[in-house]
């Protein structure tokens, strides 16, 4: 069984010196980012929002998210994540009214996806192949519970996610029956920095070749695994994978 955890992905558009193709983000759950991460563990939910805007956006940018999940950027229980980044200078738009097309989003350094769209369609994942190839950047969060399962949610992202070297596990994945805190284990990587815990409920894992990780040591059955996963260009094009671990575990969505 393959896992992987936070689905979300971060793409934020703009071209810079690292080369033509953007960066992706995914989160294998949307927890981290809500108002009740925020409320349980304000101080490491924010360093993770300003880390996930500065190295998406590598300084200040503007930020969009198409989603009508409420825990998603900018949602009714996602204001915190909206908050941090207009504190840092970012501006933020959600669901803008022009829709979701690569015209679109092109009129932003990076955008937020998971789950449906404002409208309640499905988001056609080619768009965003296109933007990141174009020099978009992408935050994309799983375990909305938009796509029936956690397979469905896999097969919707994972043609997206693929072709920059992530993947997304298509099984649920939960330490236990209720949303944890748990303790992020030390990285280098500044996606990480000052971020000591990330806050778990019902997602998925991802897939990545470099990976920071979460303890689940204390449930059984599980250690150090991967929640967040990133794609960055490199010389000639070559992708580098940054991941975020947590544990592994099934839920029903």
């Amino acid at each position: 069984m393959r896992l992987f955890v936070f689905a979300a992905a971060l793409v934020m558009g703009g071209s810079s010196a690292l080369g033509d193709v953007g960066r992706v983000v995914a989160v294998g759950d949307e927890w981290p980012l809500s108002d009740e991460a925020f409320a349980s563990i304000g101080a490491d939910a924010s360093a993770l929002t300003v880390n996930l805007g500065a190295f998406l956006v590598g300084g200040v940018g503007d930020v969009a998210v198409f989603s009508n999940h409420p825990r998603l950027g900018g949602g009714s229980q996602g204001t915190q994540f909206r908050d941090t980044l207009l504190a840092q200078g970012h501006t933020f738009v959600r669901n803008p009214v022009e829709g979701y097309s690569l015209a679109t989003l092109q009129q932003y350094d990076a955008v937020v996806v998971g789950g449906r769209l404002g409208d309640g369609s499905f988001p056609d994942s080619s768009i965003l192949t296109q933007y990141v190839n174009a020099g978009g950047n992408v935050l994309l969060i799983a375990g909305t519970g938009a796509f029936s399962n956690a397979a469905g949610e896999a097969g919707q992202w994972d043609p997206f996610l693929n072709q920059f070297g992530i993947d997304l596990s298509g099984d649920e994945f939960m330490p236990t029956t209720l949303r944890v805190d748990l303790g992020m284990d030390p990285s280098a990587h500044p996606l990480g920095a000052n971020v000591g815990n990330i806050h778990w409920g019902y997602g998925q894992l991802v897939s990545a070749p470099i990976t920071l990780t979460a303890d689940f040591t204390a449930y059984s059955g599980w250690g150090h695994e991967v929640v967040i996963g990133a794609s960055v260009p490199g010389p000639g094009g070559v992708i580098a994978l940054v991941g975020l671990c947590a544990m592994r575990a099934r839920r029903r969505w």
